[in-house]
């Protein structure tokens, strides 16, 4: 089924997401847009962002949480007591992508977490339900259990959105 397949497994320990763990590898932005947009759809109702819009002079991208070059991240990793490979095997997964405006994309992409956050809350941009859980005041640190807990909250709202056996 789709959680066993994206979703952690401790049978898995040393690289838990296995072969999954490669989603935005293996998909177009375009369509990681169309997922989020799904659950967005679900989790705000009719009227949501549209975030697949091409007509704008800002579209939205993917952007990774704990990113694809973490040089300026290792300082936090320590203080958080975490471990870089733990957060590598989850680069690529559901959990840790983000739905940003391409126009801070690059002024996002290897900054340390808190720093994300602030880069994002103060770019005039809706706050996206999709978002929220690492965008949330509460979160301030990001971890392997962070992005476990956020790949299961968006795919279970993902299920909820469209019922699949």
């Amino acid at each position: 089924n789709l959680e066993k397949r994206l979703l952690p497994s401790s049978a898995r320990l040393q690289d838990p997401y296995g072969d999954y763990a490669r989603l935005y590898e293996s998909r177009t932005p375009r369509q990681l847009l169309a997922l989020f947009q799904s659950i967005e759809k679900y989790r705000a109702g009719e009227h949501c962002s549209n975030l697949l819009r091409d007509s704008t002079d800002d579209p939205l991208t993917i952007e990774h949480v704990y990113p694809q070059t973490p040089d300026r991240w290792k300082s936090d990793l320590k203080a958080w007591d975490t471990s870089s490979t733990a957060l590598k095997n989850r680069l690529h997964t559901l959990g840790n992508l983000a739905v940003v405006p391409k126009s801070i994309n690059s002024e996002m992409s290897n900054e340390r977490f808190l720093e994300k956050k602030q880069i994002l809350k103060e770019n005039v941009f809706v706050e996206l339900t999709v978002n929220r859980e690492w965008q949330s005041p509460n979160q301030s640190k990001w971890t392997p259990e962070a992005i476990d807990m956020r790949a299961a909250s968006l795919l279970g709202d993902f299920l909820k959105a469209h019922p699949y056996d």
